[in-house]
């Protein structure tokens, strides 16, 4: 029976560290995340008010547009040409 007992304690410990490490290490990413955009944040604040200047929302949303028309026209013909 202590046996029983002391292999659920163990287990316990284990899980608990386990639980306590993922959580360290979600802090620890988004840390890091908050620290990169703050180091970057000039670049960023750069590229987006030159993404709304003028064309450039336009242009981008643009281009993702024909980016995935392509990507799908690209898929729906590699499958056309399997099933033939």
């Amino acid at each position: 029976m202590t046996q029983l007992i002391a292999i659920l304690v163990i287990l316990a410990i284990i899980i608990g560290i386990i639980k306590v490490g993922s959580f360290l290490w979600r802090i620890v990413g988004l840390a890091f995340a908050v620290f990169l955009i703050w180091i970057f944040k000039d670049d960023l604040l750069q590229w987006g008010q030159s993404l709304m200047e003028g064309d450039g929302l336009a242009n981008f949303s643009r281009q993702v547009g024909d980016f995935v028309t392509e990507g799908f026209r690209q898929v729906s013909n590699w499958l056309q040409d399997l099933l033939s």
